[in-house]
């Protein structure tokens, strides 16, 4: 049996079968290493920066500077002011300054972070935080609550 065995491993279909399966492997492999390294467009120091961050960052700063020069804003000026870079350098040195305040062992107490958020005009009522206007505020922004939290907790790190 063993010297079948050892004659048909060298036939041309077990060598195309084996061929076969090595691609499959290849190129699933290869596939999910793009993928994953697709969603993201930097790295520092093992904290990945997704395009989805990149994008939000991006699109920050335009609305920024659309509020600031209005229609005259264009291409051209957009590339001049380099939003693209900007959009990253903010992004990196956030993922700095984070990792510094927790090599540090800084932190943002629930109380700190509370009385941040109830202290924010947009969601305030006649001066008093109103949970309806900031649920609707972030609704309209299409954020979750648990995501501007922790925006708004990274935000009180770095700044301490």
């Amino acid at each position: 049996m063993l010297k079948i065995m050892r004659e048909k491993a060298g036939s041309w279909f077990i060598k195309v079968i084996l061929g076969a399966i090595v691609i499959v492997f290849v190129f699933w492999g290869v596939g999910n290493f793009r993928s994953e390294r697709m969603s993201r467009v930097a790295v520092v120091n093992d904290t990945p920066i997704t395009v989805e961050a990149y994008s939000q960052s991006y699109n920050s700063l335009l609305e920024r500077y659309r509020s600031q020069f209005g229609d005259q804003l264009n291409e051209d000026m957009i590339q001049m002011f380099g939003l693209k870079q900007q959009a990253l350098d903010q992004l990196i040195n956030q993922v700095l300054l984070l990792q510094e305040a927790e090599r540090l062992n800084f932190r943002v107490t629930d109380e700190e972070l509370a009385a941040s958020i109830q202290a924010i005009p947009a969601f305030q009522n006649n001066g008093v935080f109103d949970n309806r206007i900031y649920t609707r505020v972030l609704s309209m922004n299409r954020l979750t609550p648990e995501e501007f939290e922790k925006s708004q907790r990274e935000s009180l790190l770095i700044d301490k």
